[in-house]
């Protein structure tokens, strides 16, 4: 098993074989001798260090280092070739310069510069090829205009082209206005045509002169109407430290019917406070898929839920704001309940406290459900 340890120097985290337990290693990040401590984390002292002062290379270097400080013309003194006394009293002439050689310089050959021609755009074409133009254009044509564009020829100049290009632009813009004028008049023909064959009811008139309007109570009417009853509705409030009662925003209200549908087992994400929006909305609608419903609690603490038949559900209140003790085991009977639902029941309810109840739906008028979390 290898040792793991840090290094004095640097503190640096290593990790060396254990047969290496007590030998001198080089740390690899700062480079610095340390020792390997033992398997129980004991490290000996490390040793004195002494000088050799019989190492030659140790003696080289403190010559070097010695020899930083001395001047640099001391240094070349004392690196001076020896001369003999003759050489040395008779100066030595420079030697004498050598005559110059003159070095013939050729000319330098210029290249003819080759003309370049500019084209002016904002000339105006020759008289010539617009007249041209003109006894092209009232030649009948050979071929269907609108089966093949017209050719440009590669030798026209720029201003031709421009002609021609404009020519073309023109044509274009006025089939263009000419389909939107048919089709706004198809559109306009087809449309009074469809209004005049729709049976239009008659106003069905009571005695009174009064016309008469179908009235019905049925939650279908109301569905197709744009407006859904509303089956629970209720507030859920917490209490602070200090005995304040606020609103529990963002709480969760889960209502699991008490013979639920199918044997699929739910996720967590998207029950709980945390969770992100776009998982709440997939969570909610799996749990519909199963009968039930999931209701988020608003910033004044109120809730509602529309998508719940007639029946027997159980109602669950997970508090946002209020938490529950690290240690308070979760009731047998809440414990039941969620697991025949979702696959992970202690991830669903974390430490935020709970309330589980029986609610029962008529379907007629909204059942009201208030609850306090109290501070433990």
């Amino acid at each position: 098993m290898p040792i793991k340890f840090r290094c004095e120097h640097c503190r640096q985290f290593l990790g060396i074989s254990h047969t290496k337990s007590g030998s001198l290693v080089d740390c690899p990040t700062c480079g610095r001798t340390i020792r390997v401590p033992d398997p129980e984390g004991f490290v000996q002292p490390m040793p004195e260090l002494k000088l050799n002062l019989k190492d030659s290379k140790l003696a080289t270097a403190l010559e070097e280092l010695a020899m930083f400080g001395q001047d640099a013309a001391v240094v070349e003194s004392e690196s001076a070739v020896a001369v003999s006394e003759g050489e040395g009293n008779s100066p030595k002439l420079p030697p004498a310069p050598s005559a110059p050689v003159p070095i013939r310089v050729e000319p330098v050959v210029i290249a003819k510069p080759i003309p370049i021609e500019i084209y002016d755009t904002q000339k105006p074409a020759p008289v010539a090829s617009m007249q041209e133009l003109a006894a092209l254009a009232s030649q009948p044509p050979t071929r269907d205009p609108a089966a093949e564009q017209p050719m440009v020829d590669v030798e026209m100049t720029f201003g031709q082209r421009d002609v021609v290009r404009e020519s073309l632009k023109r044509s274009g813009t006025s089939w263009i206005v000419i389909a939107s004028l048919l089709s706004f008049i198809v559109g306009f023909a087809v449309g009074r045509w469809d209004r005049s064959s729709v049976a239009v009811p008659k106003e069905v008139v009571g005695p009174d002169g009064k016309p008469l309007v179908a009235k019905s109570n049925s939650p279908a009417t109301a569905v197709s109407l744009g407006k859904q009853n509303v089956a629970v509705r209720g507030r859920i409030t917490y209490q602070t430290d200090s005995g304040e009662r606020r609103f529990d925003r963002g709480a969760r209200v889960l209502l699991l019917p008490e013979k639920r549908a199918g044997t699929t087992k739910l996720a967590v994400n998207g029950f709980r406070s945390a969770d992100a929006d776009a998982d709440g909305q997939v969570a909610a609608a799996s749990l519909r898929a199963l009968g039930g419903d999931v209701a988020i609690v608003d910033d004044a603490g109120n809730f509602e839920s529309t998508a719940l038949k007639p029946g027997t559900y159980r109602i669950l209140a997970l508090s946002h704001f209020q938490p529950r003790e690290d240690r308070a085991a979760i009731e047998p009977s809440v414990k039941a309940l969620l697991e025949s639902y979702f696959d992970k029941p202690e991830q669903l309810l974390g430490k935020c406290r709970y309330q589980l109840a029986d609610l029962k739906v008529s379907g007629q008028d909204a059942e009201i459900w208030d609850y306090l979390f109290e501070r433990e």
